[in-house]
């Protein structure tokens, strides 16, 4: 079964390096041969077609060697036929397939359109040291040849028949091609995700390149746009997440697709390539103002269509997954606004390393077993608002000094009960759960870390941002740890 492979090499047109000379170790042949005629590069070859919607011409060097170089030769270049190949077969413990006549043609060497009936005639003259046999392989229908055999391994076997007579073991070539599909892809990829506020600017623009995975010798065109809503159904299903599709007034590409008729978009991108660029950028401006207040939102940016229809697109290089939501002002969180009874004594500085600018210390739970974690929240931080809210953005950064604290589980819930301030929850108690996350948070020093947004349905006035686990242990079962360098808050009440 032939392998197709994904390649970001040069296009070049398969030719045998022959012009340093044909006498290449034959002499073993000069007593028995005064004149011989031979390929140049005999026996098995593996060559690569690229499949670019062109054939493929593959120059095979015939050379006269021997003790007399001054002697004259004819020699013909023939495919081997079926009896051959199966006989090759059994010699060389190989299962070789003759490629069809209709797939390959020997053609004039000064004119690579014009076929030749075979056998090809050679002349060689007193002054002759080589000729130069074309052959034009047709790489698509060799392509597709392939892909309907997948158990086939296509050869193109040729013999040189001679007068002289042609040297022992040197008269067949045989040809194996391999299809190389040229791969598009887009330079960046995977999920960026981006943060909005009222703070920040109404017009957003993104930047990437559509790339050619190989030297480009053509004029084309690459489409860029979106994936659709079932694609997005199922990305969300895949990965339990709930991204809401940018909406297509929220966006714009540039350049702009356009096409034969002259009409434009700015949903969809026309990427020009030029001969000699692998690489073409374009751009996405997102709008601000178009964003509902904390929904989270997906533009996922792929190659949808290429003027060179050969070309595939990578799998694994094909989306780029740009993700939005606009989050409710920052609420300024201050030390008085903050309790926990976990806060440990003598290392940092306590709550107000979390709210202090720059938070260049921290705050460390307790560890030396004196406090008992709560059984849902763990190691908890409270905090008071000022104004209800029902929905909620935190923001946190890993201790800047070490990581060994880090937080690995997190539960948020929120009440509007000032005596549940403080008090372990038991079963719950008056706090409802709003959050939790247990994968995806940093495990390095001095990270921010922005969590996903959260929601109430009634609203509350206190927050517990509690961390179940650390990386120093569980803290709902036994005294461990954790630690954190600063706390960011944002919050909205939506049921006005």
């Amino acid at each position: 079964m032939k392998n197709r492979k994904s390649t970001a090499c040069l296009l070049i047109l398969a030719a045998a390096a022959f012009l340093t000379g044909c006498e290449d170790s034959r002499n073993e042949y000069l007593e028995d041969y005064q004149t011989m005629i031979y390929f140049r590069n005999g026996g098995e070859q593996d060559i690569t077609l690229y499949r670019v919607g062109e054939d493929t011409w593959y120059e095979i060097p015939v050379c006269k060697g021997g003790r007399d170089l001054e002697g004259t030769a004819t020699a013909t270049v023939v495919s081997m036929n079926r009896t051959q190949i199966d006989i090759y077969n059994m010699d060389n413990g190989t299962d070789y397939t003759q490629l069809p006549g209709e797939y390959w043609d020997f053609v004039e060497y000064d004119n690579e359109t014009v076929a030749i009936e075979e056998p090809v005639s050679l002349t060689f003259t007193s002054s002759d040291s080589w000729q130069v046999v074309k052959v034009r392989m047709h790489t698509n229908k060799i392509s597709a040849l392939e892909e309907a055999n997948p158990d086939n391994t296509y050869v193109l076997a040729l013999q040189v028949y001679a007068d002289p007579k042609v040297s022992p073991d040197i008269n067949i070539i045989i040809i194996r091609p391999t299809i190389d599909i040229p791969q598009l892809s887009l330079a960046n990829t995977g999920v960026v995700s981006n943060y909005y506020t009222s703070g920040s600017p109404l017009s957003n623009d993104y930047s990437n390149n559509a790339v050619l995975g190989m030297d480009n010798r053509w004029d084309f065109n690459v489409t860029v746009g979106t994936e659709d809503q079932d694609w997005l159904s199922s990305y969300n299903g895949e990965n339990g997440t709930s991204y809401t599709l940018l909406p297509a007034d929220a966006y714009s590409f540039s350049p702009a697709y356009e096409d034969e008729d002259g009409t434009s978009s700015s949903a969809m991108s026309t990427v020009p390539f030029t001969t000699g660029s692998s690489r073409s950028a374009f751009s996405v401006t997102v709008n601000r103002n178009e964003l509902e207040l904390l929904t989270e939102y997906m533009l996922p940016v792929t190659i949808t269509d290429c003027s060179k229809p050969e070309f595939a697109v990578s799998e694994n290089d094909a989306h780029w997954l740009l993700t939005f939501r606009l989050d409710p002002d920052e609420i300024t969180l201050t030390e008085s606004m903050l309790s926990s009874p976990f806060t440990v004594s003598g290392d940092g500085a306590g709550l107000i390393a979390l709210v202090s600018d720059p938070t260049s210390n921290w705050w460390h739970s307790n560890y030396n077993g004196t406090t008992t974690g709560d059984e849902i929240y763990g190691h908890y931080i409270d905090i008071s608002l000022s104004e209800p809210l029902t929905d909620i953005v935190l923001s946190y950064q890993t201790r800047t000094s070490n990581n060994n604290g880090v937080p690995t589980h997190i539960v948020i819930g929120v009440t509007s009960d000032q005596n549940a301030v403080g008090t372990n929850s038991e079963d719950g108690g008056s706090w409802a759960q709003i959050g939790e996350l247990a994968t995806g948070l940093p495990a390095d020093a001095g990270v921010w870390c922005t969590l996903p947004a959260f929601h109430s349905e009634t609203p509350f006035s206190y927050i517990r941002f509690g961390i179940a686990v650390s990386a120093l242990g569980d803290l709902r079962q036994r005294d461990s740890g954790t630690a954190l360098s600063g706390l960011r808050l944002y919050g909205a009440n939506t049921s006005n």
